[in-house]
């Protein structure tokens, strides 16, 4: 497991389909990463961020990167 205050990685392993809950506020920017698929965040308790994980071992990342930073990313790779 490896955690910043904009990237997130754990590695999991259950014998059952569960919720990967962290303990950290759901906040809009964030995107996840399930086996290096595109997964949506759910919320949980009504604050808290999740990943819907089947059965087995899985790769998850979280990673910060508001809408700022992409359009960011946009306007420099436009002006190279």
């Amino acid at each position: 497991m490896s955690y910043a205050p904009d990237a997130v990685r754990i590695t999991t392993q259950s014998l059952a389909a569960g919720l990967l809950v962290l303990s950290d506020q759901d906040f809009p920017g964030w995107r996840a990463w399930v086996d290096d698929t595109p997964a949506p965040i759910l919320n949980a308790d009504e604050a808290l961020r999740a990943v819907y994980l089947p059965a087995g071992a899985h790769q998850v990342r979280f990673a910060y990167q508001p809408a700022s930073f992409r359009a960011g990313l946009a306007i420099s790779a436009g002006a190279g």
